[in-house]
């Protein structure tokens, strides 16, 4: 699941606002059946904020960076840091959540 929308209000495409929800949904609910079956698979979710790519290199760059307290766009390697924690470390404890990445974008 990428950017936080639903986690904060956005003016988007309605199915892409439903999308995400799902998402959230299912990995909440997937993580917590897992668990009730005592089935050793923690399922959690990524969801990252604005990530500089060749598509967010333009003018629209400073615009975002505008909303984004820490004033800067995100890197690929930190999602990929983030995720490789994730998958390798000892949280057992964590399942069923979803990990926002944003810069504190949704903290405004």
């Amino acid at each position: 699941m990428n950017y936080p929308f639903g986690r904060k209000l956005f003016h988007i495409d309605c199915v892409l606002l439903v999308i995400k929800w799902a998402l959230y949904s299912f990995t909440k609910s997937y993580g917590q059946k897992c668990f009730n079956e005592g089935k050793n698979i923690k399922v959690n979710g990524l969801c990252p904020g604005p990530v500089k790519t060749s598509v967010t290199v333009s003018e629209n760059s400073s615009l975002l960076r505008g909303d984004i307290p820490n004033k800067r766009i995100g890197l690929p390697e930190e999602i990929a840091e983030l995720a490789l924690m994730i998958v390798y470390s000892s949280m057992y404890g964590m399942n069923g959540h979803i990990i926002v990445c944003d810069g504190g974008e949704t903290l405004i």
